[in-house]
């Protein structure tokens, strides 16, 4: 059977929060997707992320998001809600 592209992480309801003593340029979450196929694209609060990979980096910033993975049709193949909160960010 094949495996259905979805996306793995961050899951549904995650809450990530920002370290303030981590500088800003060091945060990198990985936005992960199980067997992303060539004409699926991710997008973040709508806006496109890029081609869908297994391991995409993204730099959080605190808010509310919608993770989508849509096919070549712009059909929705997975969706997930999630939020970052964080402070202000050491100046290093």
């Amino acid at each position: 059977a094949e495996v259905r592209s979805r996306i793995s992480y961050p899951l549904q309801g995650t809450l990530i929060a920002l370290d303030p003593d981590i500088p800003k340029d060091n945060h990198r979450v990985f936005i992960q997707i199980v067997a992303p196929k060539a004409d699926q694209n991710v997008y973040l609060n709508g806006k496109r992320l890029g081609p869908a990979k297994s391991f995409m980096p993204w730099e959080p910033q605190s808010g509310s998001y919608t993770l989508e993975l849509r096919d070549s049709a712009g059909g929705v193949v997975d969706t997930i809600k999630f939020e970052v909160r964080g402070h202000r960010f050491a100046s290093r």
